[in-house]
């Protein structure tokens, strides 16, 4: 099987996103992206390396003081925010994955839906919280109901002196 690959000039160019803006990428740095089920190259990634993991380590550490210090609700709102944008493109994003892996759409919609449920209701949260409390020795229960979850924190008591 031969498979004719397209100039990677005339391709589009996928790119690392570090610290808030694509990085500048070189097409002989890249590696073709294959529809799977044409076997069509239709893109180009970037090989990333040592120097693109340092850039993002980088970029988090420097953000990470910023995050850590805004409010909860504000930090929650970025969620909510990001769980209404993949809801509004949900069908973009299932097109996407029928290209790129080779599912049927229903397929790929049915693994965006899900997504918006993580993000926005409690399922990413939970993760966080069971784990901080834990670190802690306290436990989480979470009672979930229609329409309702309710999760109860219990933390040992602790003094300061």
């Amino acid at each position: 099987m031969t498979i004719d690959v397209a100039q990677p000039a005339t391709l589009p160019i996928l790119s690392h996103w570090i610290d808030g803006r694509p990085a500048e990428v070189f097409p002989e740095q890249t590696g073709p992206v294959f529809n799977p089920a044409s076997g069509e190259v239709i893109g180009r990634v970037p090989r990333g390396g040592a120097a693109e993991v340092d850039a993002a380590v980088a970029a988090a550490k420097a953000a990470f003081p910023a995050w850590r210090d805004t409010p909860l609700i504000a930090r929650s709102q970025v969620f909510f925010a990001f769980r209404e944008l993949i809801w509004q493109h949900r069908e973009e994003l299932a097109t996407l994955i029928t290209r790129d892996q080779g599912k049927t759409f229903p397929d790929a919609l049915g693994e965006v839906l899900p997504e918006t449920e993580e993000v926005g209701g409690l399922g990413l949260g939970v993760a966080v919280v069971k784990r901080i409390v834990a670190g802690h020795g306290g436990q989480v229960l979470v009672e979930a109901g229609p329409g309702n979850t309710t999760l109860r924190v219990r933390l040992p008591a602790r003094r300061t002196y």
